[in-house]
């Protein structure tokens, strides 16, 4: 028995104790049987050793055979050729083809294709061949990385033979010793023991592989003759040897044994238990020091580990409120709505009960945005987003699922409830004086409702499109009270909610993806000679163009006007540096009311000023009453005119013009819109609007006439001093080469 006084001895030297015993034991038994059959083993072992060194040579020379069969084999391989012709799928090729086709033999781990110059046919990090390899020298090479050894094998490439023409090279690599041992079958050799002893880093030729190979011969016949002779004195001396190794076994039970039933004993309380609750026989005295240690060591670590588990949990708090919480409004963000939605439903399908949906949109926050910087507009979503969750009741909470989107969840509630939280909301930001923030407009909110009853539930998960029809429909002009979907609210809704489309739109605005500018002739009313093109957006998906009636709206929704503007402005340059556009011929492009407004659109329209000189360039405004800087638009007008450019005002008389912007901003053509002019085979409308065209006339504007279809029709827009007419009656818009065929005339502006 041992005390805590003792210093424990390691295992190792419990082990070189015994160790010393047992080879002075049998180092005399060895000197005894050494001398009767080293002479007979020598000779056998120097015999088989010679044929196991032919034996490993003729096995390196059969696996070059069969590698260079691979040639063969891949001269009627039409995918290899395939990727020698076009390289474009050469990296999913050789990923899910090279070596899955059954062509290449199951010991080849990699391979490579490299064209008739040695280079690879795409750089891939995981390759394990070089970019380029010297095709002036394609020895077989073996060399050694790590741990591991392999074998390159350079092959060429021909179709249909030896004699055909060289298209490239195939590169094999391969674990040498593996595909040996795999392939063949050794008779003096344990292939088991097969090594290759290179230095780190090293590459010899194939040829000399044989001299770095070691090996272990199989045991062999005549050694068990030998054997035989020294088995009674085997015999003998096992009986003592046993004796030892009994002795041994019990050593160890008590050394080693008995202690690492404890500790494992201990590790179970521990995963269940703090270390005070733990019994006294772990406490008892280890004999071996490594042992001990793990006992300490145990014990320190659990408490650590209690300690870690403590501050592991505070940060998990910390982290979950910052997953599921919105950094800048302290809103829970559109992951949390997730979750929650998510638990919704399945709450809804145990309980029935009625469910809501409120989504809130900021009205023109782009405009804001940009007009009053990115600051200012944190600061206008963090006041809405206090006072939309301050209207609602306390089990109620607001989630930003976007840059200035909201939503709200409403369980167990009616539609009247509903509508009132929304009124409320919407009337409380109606109220906030945002004026302490430099802004002068008034700052609005739309809000649309979506409603499933508790008998509806099946209808749940068109919630939130239903919600997002609700909200494009409060957010029309001249709306200001909260929407509630409703199913009419569906037709003509379909494109801003189909999502081939918006994605459609969404990829010609980020990336010009399908973009197609199609022009139609504006002409001059009496000669009927094309004066200019107007710049007419469609985009082209799968084959099918998506027409304006279908783009705008997704436009719209999405608050993508700038982005879209700049993607035709960058279409109609291409067409002027291509001339698409013939020389002469004039030029309108439509800006939204967010880019005349935009800081940098002046940036975005200067290369064009440099076709100034040889085209008329028309800027059209549009939706000019949603211009909530007219300081900056006008501004922005003026040095496009210094710069050369005409400006039109487009849709005039439809409600979003006004003749405040003709006093406000520098207009050159003012253009009338489509139902003012259809309306004018009404006499009274006629007189109406040949009136306002006498009016305009006078002050020195040209003037447009939209939609002209009949002759009948344009007789009257002459008959009302219109001097320039555009309609289908004169073409319709179209991406073809008119335009070099057509005389284009400079505006008399």
């Amino acid at each position: 028995m041992f005390k805590k006084s003792l210093f424990p001895l390691s295992i190792s030297g419990y082990a070189l104790v015994f160790l010393f015993l047992v080879a002075s034991f049998f180092t005399g038994i060895g000197v005894y049987a050494l001398n009767s059959i080293e002479r007979a083993r020598s000779d056998i072992h120097a015999n088989n050793l010679i044929a196991a060194n032919q034996e490993i040579e003729h096995a390196i020379e059969l696996l070059t055979d069969s590698i260079n069969r691979i040639s063969k084999d891949i001269s009627n391989w039409d995918e290899i050729f395939q990727q020698l012709g076009n390289t474009s799928y050469y990296s999913y090729w050789r990923k899910l083809r090279m070596l899955n086709s059954g062509i290449l033999p199951e010991y080849i781990e990699a391979a490579e294709v490299f064209d008739t110059q040695g280079n690879a046919l795409a750089i891939l990090s995981e390759s394990k061949f070089p970019a380029r390899i010297n095709v002036k020298s394609l020895t077989p090479l073996l060399y050694s990385r790590g741990n591991s050894e392999s074998l390159i094998y350079y092959l060429p490439i021909k179709r249909d033979g030896d004699k055909a023409k060289l298209e490239g090279y195939l590169g094999v690599h391969l674990p040498l010793i593996k595909t040996l041992i795999k392939q063949f079958q050794f008779h003096y050799l344990d292939s088991s023991t097969i090594k290759i002893s290179l230095p780190e880093n090293t590459e010899i030729p194939l040829s000399r592989a044989s001299s770095f190979i070691s090996f272990k011969l199989k045991s062999s016949p005549e050694a068990e003759t030998m054997m035989q002779i020294v088995k009674e004195t085997v015999i003998q001396v096992a009986t003592l040897v046993g004796i030892l190794c009994l002795f041994f076994y019990f050593l160890m039970v008590f050394l080693l044994e008995k202690p690492l039933v404890e500790i494992s004993a201990y590790i179970d309380k521990l995963r269940y238990s703090n270390p005070g609750a733990l019994s006294g026989g772990i406490n008892s005295f280890f004999p071996v020091a490594e042992l001990e240690k793990v006992r300490t060591s145990l014990n320190q670590y659990h408490h650590k580990l209690e300690k870690a588990h403590e501050d592991l949990d505070d940060k998990n708090k910390e982290l979950w409120k910052l997953a599921h919480h919105d950094s800048l409004t302290g809103m829970l963000n559109r992951r949390a709505f997730e979750l929650e939605w998510s638990k919704a439903k399945q709450l809804l399908s145990h309980h029935r009960m009625g469910i809501c949906l409120l989504l809130f949109d900021v009205n023109h926050f782009k405009a804001i945005n940009d007009s009053y910087g990115h600051q200012v507009g944190d600061e206008v979503l963090i006041a809405i987003s206090a006072c939309i969750q301050q209207s609602m009741r306390k089990a109620e909470y607001l989630y930003r699922i976007g840059g200035d989107e909201f939503a709200a969840i409403i369980i167990g509630s009616n539609v009247e409830k509903e509508l009132e939280v929304a009124k409320r909301c919407a009337e409380v930001i109606k109220n906030y004086d945002f004026s302490d923030l430099g802004i002068k407009e008034a700052v609005r909110i739309s809000c649309g409702i979506s409603h499933c009853q508790a008998d509806e539930l099946e209808k749940l998960d068109k919630l939130q499109w239903q919600a997002d029809i609700a909200v494009y429909q409060a957010k029309r002009p001249g709306n200001t009270r909260p929407v509630l979907f409703s199913d009419d609210m569906a037709d003509g809704t379909e494109a801003v909610f189909s999502n081939w489309m918006s994605n459609a739109v969404y990829d010609a605005v980020a990336h010009g993806t399908g973009i197609e500018i199609h022009y139609q002739p504006i002409v001059n009313s009496h000669s009927r000679e094309t004066a200019y093109f107007e710049a007419l957006l469609r985009i082209r998906h799968e084959g099918e163009l998506i027409p304006p009636s279908h783009i705008f709206p997704v436009v719209t929704m999405r608050h993508m006007e700038t982005e879209m503007d700049r993607a035709i402005i960058a279409k109609v340059l291409e067409d002027l540096k291509s001339q698409f556009i013939a020389e002469g011929c004039g030029i309108s492009i439509n800006l939204s009311a967010e880019s005349v407004a935009h800081q940098d659109v002046i940036e975005w329209l200067i290369p064009l000023s440099e076709f100034t000189r040889r085209h008329t360039i028309v800027i059209e405004v549009t939706e000019t009453s949603l211009i909530t800087q007219l300081n900056t638009a006008v501004g922005n007008l003026k040095m496009l005119g210094e710069l050369g450019f005409k400006v039109a005002l487009d849709d005039f008389g439809s409600g979003y013009s006004s003749l405040r912007y003709l006093t406000s901003m520098p207009v050159d053509i003012v253009k009338f819109d489509i139902s003012l002019i259809q309306g004018m085979m009404d006499e009274r409308l006629a007189k109406m609007v040949g009136e306002m065209a006498g009016m305009l006339t006078g002050l020195g504007y040209n003037l447009v006439a939209e939609g002209i279809e009949t002759e009948e029709l344009l007789q009257k827009v002459m008959d009302a001093g219109f001097n320039f007419s555009q309609g289908y009656l004169f073409g319709a818009p179209a991406r073809v080469k008119t335009l070099e065929k057509k005389p284009c005339q400079n505006l008399p502006v």
